[in-house]
Formats: structure tokens, C-alpha cells, sequence
């Protein structure tokens, strides 16, 4: 099958879309979701979220669920498992209890919610992963954008922007899945050979505001001086680090003699801001429109029977298979003040 639903039509949708995910993004508040409200007509489908504490994921539910019942499927009421894999994976399997036919997950764990995306493909119900790609060839197709490209953007971006003996505060998401690892470690390796000046100082905050919000004040409050502080997820992130510079004394302009470089990750409405603001000094977009649309259709595809193979897309992204585990690689955006107000971008998009 072919997929013609174009980066044109993801853009001149995502106004309509994302627009309901303050509403949207009361679903599944508590960790389980276990409403026992049946969908009425079309085939039943679940939506299994690793956690919803930001404007990023709770976008992401309202797009996942908009397209879903664009498609004709009736989603179940979205779970949230709070950052917890073990009530993920009971998730997954209360969805399959209530009748799910297939499955949309974000794992919270690459590694972890391997087995149960096995045995649910074991029992006919094909799994897609969006967002975040999970390590098992059983999946019918991880979407997401290239951590890899991500983190190399953010490293090509300091040059000409920090000194060449600068001093770094990175700030991971999970090492444990793809898409925090990918991040970070192509972040470190780009610095490594491209800016062998520079000192990097990174530490897990593992998607959780709070603890990231913990190590940025101990970090910058200890009497170190960093030149520079990029975030793996400013949507995360980046609300913390704004509030702990600026309590710190910290948060001036670019420009400024003070000014602490900061770069992130996802694309948010606050990270928008702060680049308008001038105390951001650029972010990487992720394509949150396309993958999710992409993730939807990859559903229906899989339930019809389809298959999906490596190679180029009529999408513009590229599908990849690392050892049998199939992912469609969507390309991001990388932000400034020049860009910053374009509409394809999600977090513009947000009422």
C-alpha cells in the first residue's frame, strides 16, 4: 500500500488537530485509564502512553486519537502509565481484555515492553510505536524522528555560539530507550570529534521534570560555571531550567554578557517562547503532526493485512531495518528566531 498523506496535507491539518489536546489531554489523567466505556462502531484500537505530564505527549494523544477516528477505528480511553513500564505493560494487556484489535504505543522503555509487544503480536494484534521505538522485531513499524539527526543537529549548532573550551550541562532523557540514548550519544560523539575543546557534563533526567529540575539547580548552583545548558526535551525540560536560571540569577538574553547558551529538543509551545524571549537559542522541531498521522496509517495498514519494507518513503522520511526492527525515520526541524514562528510547527498549534 502506498502511503500518499504528505507533509503539505500533516501541515495544513495540524491547526484542526492539536488544537483539542487540552481537552484530549484529560484522557487517561490517571495511570491505567481504566474506564470500562466500549467504542461505539469501527474497530477497537488502543493507545498505550508511557507518561502525559507535558503540552508534548498530551499533543501527541489528541493526535493519535483525532486520527484514529479519522481512519474509522473507535480508540479506547488512552492509558497513562505514568512512567512506569510494569503498569504500561498491564495497560497494554487491560486494552486487549476490553477488546483492542491492535495497538498504539509509546513505550516507556525501549527494552521493556518488549516482551508484552511480543506476546500481543502473538495474539494477532499488530503493535505500531510512536514517538519511541521499542527493541523487537515483532513490532509492525516504530515512527519517530532520528535521535540520532536530532542530537547531531544540537551539536552542530553550538559552532560560532559557545566558546571552544566551553563548558556543558546536558541534561539526558532514559538511556534505556532509543530515543533518549540516541540523543545523548550522538550529542557526545559530534562534540567529541567537531569541538575537542569542549567539556561535556551530562546527567540522566530520565523524562522527569522534577529531577531534572534538581540537577540543573544543583549543577548551576554549585559555583561551576557552564557556558551552556542543552536539554533533551525541552517540552520536559525546559519550564524547569527557565525558572532555575532565572531563581539563580542566571536567565539573561542572548546577546547579553550573562547569557547562558540553551538549546532543546520536542518543539513546545514554552520553548517557542522562550526563543521569542531571547533566553532560548534554538530547539530541534520533532515532525509530532506527521509521525502520529504516519503511526495511524501504519495501523490500518497492518490491519488490513499490508507489510511494510525498508527504503525511501512517498512521505519524505526513511524506513530502516536494524537487524528485522523496522523504523520510518521522520525528519525534524531545527528552530531559531528566524523560523521560529512557522506554523508547521507543532507547538505553534497549540491553543
Amino acid at each position: 500500500m502506498s502511503f500518499n498523506s504528505s507533509r503539505r496535507r500533516a501541515t495544513s491539518l495540524a491547526a484542526a488537530a492539536i488544537v483539542t489536546a487540552v481537552a484530549l489531554s484529560g484522557c487517561a489523567a490517571t495511570p491505567g485509564g481504566d474506564s470500562s466505556a466500549a467504542p461505539e462502531g469501527g474497530t477497537v484500537i488502543g493507545i498505550a502512553n508511557a507518561f502525559l505530564g507535558n503540552s508534548f505527549n498530551q499533543a501527541a494523544v489528541a493526535l493519535l486519537t483525532k486520527y484514529s477516528e479519522e481512519a474509522g477505528f473507535a480508540p479506547l480511553e488512552p492509558t497513562n502509565a505514568d512512567a512506569d513500564s510494569s503498569q504500561q505493560i498491564s495497560d497494554v494487556q487491560s486494552l486487549i481484555s476490553r477488546g483492542a484489535k491492535a495497538i498504539l504505543l509509546t513505550p516507556n522503555d525501549s527494552d521493556a515492553l518488549a516482551g508484552v509487544v511480543n506476546s500481543t503480536v502473538a495474539q494477532g494484534i499488530p503493535v505500531v510505536t510512536p514517538n519511541i521505538g521499542v527493541n523487537t522485531d515483532k513490532v509492525f513499524v516504530n515512527v519517530r524522528p532520528s535521535g540520532t539527526e536530532m542530537g547531531t543537529l544540537q551539536c552542530e549548532a553550538l559552532k560560532g555560539n559557545v566558546p571552544d573550551d566551553a563548558q556543558i550541562f546536558y541534561v539526558a532523557g532514559f538511556l534505556s530507550d532509543s530515543t533518549g540514548r540516541e540523543r545523548w550519544e550522538s550529542f557526545r560523539d559530534c562534540v567529541a570529534d567537531k569541538f575537542p575543546g569542549i567539556t561535556v557534563t551530562m546527567k540522566e533526567g530520565k523524562w522527569d521534570p522534577v529531577e531534572s529540575t534538581t540537577l540543573i539547580e544543583t549543577a548551576f548552583g554549585s559555583g561551576q560555571t557552564f557556558d551552556a545548558l542543552v536539554l533533551a526535551s525541552d517540552s520536559v525540560y525546559g519550564p524547569g531550567a527557565l525558572s532555575t536560571l532565572k531563581k539563580l540569577g542566571l536567565l539573561f538574553p542572548a546577546g547579553d554578557p550573562g547569557h547562558i547558551y540553551l538549546s532543546g529538543i520536542d518543539g513546545s509551545p514554552e520553548g517557542l517562547q522562550a526563543i521569542r524571549d531571547g533566553f532560548m537559542d534554538n530547539l530541534v522541531a520533532q515532525p509530532l503532526v506527521q509521525q502520529c498521522e504516519q503511526a495511524v496509517a501504519y495501523l490500518k495498514l497492518a490491519l488490513e493485512g499490508g507489510t511494510v519494507t525498508a527504503g525511501p518513503t512517498d512521505h519524505g522520511s526513511e524506513i530502516v531495518d536494524d537487524g528485522g526492527v523496522l523504523t520510518d525515520f521522520i525528519p525534524a526541524l531545527f528552530v531559531t528566531i528566524d523560523n521560529v514562528d512557522d506554523k508547521a510547527i507543532w507547538g505553534n498549534t497549540v491553543s
